[in-house]
């Protein structure tokens, strides 16, 4: 038998001190520790909301609902938009090194299905 554990969300919560200098006004804040995004969203699950509305091609409400009913965690719409934005900004340039890499091959295409 084949089973898969019930899902749920890790959160970790990171608090940053920051003050003010009583001088010039100036903020000082404390930075997150080496390895933490600055994003809500983890890696994992950022790119699980970019698999569900890229490749298998579903809407933000039908991703949004389903990452809600399979993992339990419960993502807006625009925190979707979000995710979609930074995998594309992250992509760009691993993407631009593929086209790239294609337009220098001796050969563009090869299929030889009938």
């Amino acid at each position: 038998m084949t089973e898969i554990p019930v899902i749920k969300p890790s959160v970790t919560e990171y608090q940053l001190h920051a003050l003010a200098c009583t001088d010039c006004g100036a903020i000082t804040r404390a930075e997150l520790p080496p390895g933490v995004s600055k994003g809500a969203f983890g890696p994992v699950l950022s790119s699980m909301v970019a698999l569900c509305t890229t490749r298998f091609r579903q809407s933000k409400r039908l991703a949004q609902e389903l990452v809600s009913t399979l993992l339990n965690v419960d993502l807006s719409l625009g925190a979707i938009s979000k995710i979609e934005r930074q995998a594309s900004e992250i992509l760009a340039e691993p993407v631009e090194e593929a086209r790239e890499h294609v337009r220098q091959q001796a050969v563009a295409n090869a299929d030889e299905t009938g």
